[in-house]
């Protein structure tokens, strides 16, 4: 079992690696090294012993609970192990412990975008509907006034941002005999894998072009948003110029967006911008070190403009301006601007009736959030770009 499961944590990790990496090759170093992290990590998991929370004993004892026990002997012990837990309003569903709920949601941190930029994030536990005070836009305005002068107020600027929860749900399918056997340490390989599809999930649902069936709302769906277009703004956008940067930089400056700021583009949009130059026939793109280990996260390992760059395979090249065709989108803004809400709890459910022909057991695991954008003009957006 123990090779077994050596095995079965290279996959994960070299998937893990490829999937944050954008899909770009895995070098032997860089799986070397985030093998070593994860077994470090498992390593760590093993000494907790009992007092750790265990997926596979949870899962174990949600079955059982359905009377149909993984494994016969320890079905009244995993049962008791899962009555322990916080149900959900949902039959059968439980709530993962908060440590081990935290263990999955602190790494969307280095996962998704927009909270690798460092958002804002809104703790929601226990809350389905949020609301919250925000500026619209500018600071109150300052007029110079003679002495005892009479001045007229203007209309506050300010307003909120609601949150309404969306739950984000993966059901999965994985082999019985795997939480017959599984060893303790293999919890910490699917906190890794849970994180994982949560933060691609999230990614996907902001950076679409128009919002999801059901999700939170997309941050190109969000009314009053700042956007000019490629090809120094034709109607129909374009190749993108070293103008189409310094225009996107001078509509962030006129709006006065504050730093720091922070690029989101597609891999493609990246490539364009490797073979433009300034004035000077200097590149625009400045790499920026990052250690082998440290970097399987978002960020694309260079500055543009002296900010940095984070890329997302959910940024579509695929989206038309005009009579343009196969295009994308690139975002500067500041982190601070897109709020994300999180109920910060995450819900695990089982069961085997799903795939009993295939000897699987059902896994449904799932977790609440809701985004806002506020102020909205300081997203500025550079679209149409071919």
């Amino acid at each position: 079992m123990q090779s077994a499961t050596l095995n079965l944590t290279e996959q994960l990790v070299q998937k893990r690696l490829e999937r944050v990496n954008r899909n770009k090759p895995v070098t032997k170093k860089q799986l070397i090294e985030a093998m070593r992290q994860t077994l470090a990590r498992m390593e760590a998991a093993r000494q907790l012993g009992e007092h750790r929370f265990s997926y596979a004993k949870a899962i174990r004892g949600l079955c059982a609970l359905k009377h149909a026990p993984l494994v016969t002997e320890w079905a009244e012990e995993d049962a008791a192990y899962v009555r322990a837990l916080n149900a959900t309003s949902t039959p059968g569903q439980y709530l993962v412990p908060t440590i081990q709920g935290d263990a999955i949601v602190s790494q969307l941190a280095q996962l998704m975008t927009a909270r690798a930029a460092g958002c804002r994030i809104w703790p929601c536990a226990k809350i389905q509907e949020f609301t919250v005070p925000a500026a619209i836009a500018n600071a109150p305005q300052f007029v110079w006034m003679a002495m005892n002068s009479r001045q007229t107020p203007t209309d506050p600027n300010f307003g909120q941002l609601s949150f309404d929860l969306k739950l984000a749900q993966a059901l999965i399918l994985m082999p019985v005999q795997l939480f017959r056997d599984a060893v303790p340490q293999w919890d910490t390989i699917l906190e890794d894998d849970f994180a994982l599809g949560l933060a691609e999930a999230e990614d996907q649902a902001m950076h679409a072009s128009s919002t999801l069936a059901n999700a939170p709302t997309a941050l190109m769906a969000q009314v009053g948003i700042s956007v000019i277009n490629a090809a120094n703004g034709a109607a129909s956008g374009g190749n993108l110029l070293y103008g189409d940067l310094l225009a996107l930089l001078q509509k962030v400056v006129d709006l006065k967006v504050r730093s720091p700021l922070a690029w989101f583009m597609a891999g493609r949009t990246l490539t364009r911008v490797l073979s433009l130059q300034d004035a000077q026939s200097r590149p625009l793109l400045i790499p920026t070190y990052s250690a082998p280990a440290e970097n399987i996260g978002p960020a694309a390992g260079y500055s543009l403009l002296g900010w940095p760059v984070f890329l997302s395979t959910s940024i579509s090249t695929t989206e038309a301006v005009g009579s343009g065709t196969n295009q994308s989108h690139a975002i500067l803004t500041n982190p601070k601007s897109i709020h994300i809400a999180e109920s910060g709890d995450v819900s695990l459910e089982a069961s085997t009736d799903f795939a009993l022909e295939s000897a699987d057991v059902a896994i449904r695991i799932g977790h609440r959030v809701s985004f806002a954008y506020s102020p909205s003009a300081a997203i500025c957006v550079l679209q149409g770009i071919n």
